[in-house]
């Protein structure tokens, strides 16, 4: 978050189904985590399934 911050390109890997756990702790604003918004701001997300080749 904070390098992301500063201007470097970061990249969050999570799972395809569920997504990353902060995604659904804590209080939503439009069915939204508000704390998934803040930690992943200045992030790209993908989503990999390391389980298929």
């Amino acid at each position: 978050m904070i390098l992301g911050d500063y201007g470097a390109d970061v990249i969050k890997f999570e799972h395809p189904a569920k997504g990353g756990p902060s995604r659904t702790h804590g209080p939503a604003k439009d069915g939204v985590g508000l704390w998934w918004k803040m930690l992943s701001r200045n992030k790209r997300t993908v989503t990999c399934d390391f389980a298929r080749p």
